[in-house]
């Protein structure tokens, strides 16, 4: 329902689908005085049920809330350890 929100769809070898909205993307692209306020973290993956979900979250420390924001996740089959 949300237009671009699917990033890609890879369906070989392993199903993986990359979600985003390209306005919080865009909120990355700030300028270099406000990237001390900003910084990014991977959240692990986490299986939830048949697939797994990871994704990379927005801290911003400009806030008092320091608020954490979702934005970019990804749906893949299975988890791969290095």
């Amino acid at each position: 329902m949300i237009p671009a929100f699917v990033r890609t769809i890879a369906t070989f070898p392993d199903l993986t689908v990359c979600l985003g909205l390209s306005q919080l993307l865009d909120q990355l692209l700030v300028p270099t005085m406000m990237l001390c306020c900003l910084s990014l973290s991977y959240d692990t993956t986490f299986c939830m049920g048949d697939f797994y979900l990871s994704f990379l979250v927005l801290y911003c420390s400009a806030f008092v809330e320091q608020p954490v924001m979702p934005v970019a996740f990804v749906l893949h089959q299975r988890k791969f350890k290095f």
